[in-house]
């Protein structure tokens, strides 16, 4: 078992998924780190759908851009960080989850958004608008 990308999530409202490193711990562990965040408020269905409190937060290596950790709270927190699992347990990166296309509207397009919103940080080269343009040199799937 991989206890780096074992989830965890708390059942409350709003719910609390999460997966991997915090950002403070990221940078205690000596990582250079870039992260992100989105307001619920700034997902289409959390707004259609009247579920705005809350964020999804993704914590990322600046070099690699290796995902370290991903936390979110709100509606389906515990649900939506499963992707992110994914990645994590294939080493992959930050640009694994921004050049997703999900369906329209969901709230997992939050998460799309908010690891585009990372790497647009991290490599501003390689988003162009709503969508990733380019594929980071580094490792990962």
């Amino acid at each position: 078992m991989e206890r780096a990308s074992l989830p965890h999530a708390v059942f409350t409202d709003p719910e609390v998924g999460s997966v991997g490193l915090t950002e403070a711990a990221a940078r205690e562990q000596g990582h250079d780190v870039i992260a992100g965040l989105v307001p619920f408020e700034r997902v289409e269905k959390a707004e259609l759908t009247g579920e705005t409190t809350g964020f999804i937060k993704y914590v990322a290596e600046r070099g690699t851009h290796r995902l370290l950790g991903c936390h979110v709270v709100g509606h389906q927190a515990a649900d939506l960080v499963y992707d992110a699992v994914v990645v994590m347990r294939a080493h992959g990166l930050i640009d694994d989850l921004a050049m997703a296309v999900g369906v329209f509207p969901t709230v997992q397009e939050g998460m799309e958004g908010a690891a585009r919103a990372v790497l647009r940080k991290a490599a501003p080269e390689e988003v162009s608008g709503p969508l990733v343009t380019a594929r980071h040199g580094g490792g990962g799937s």
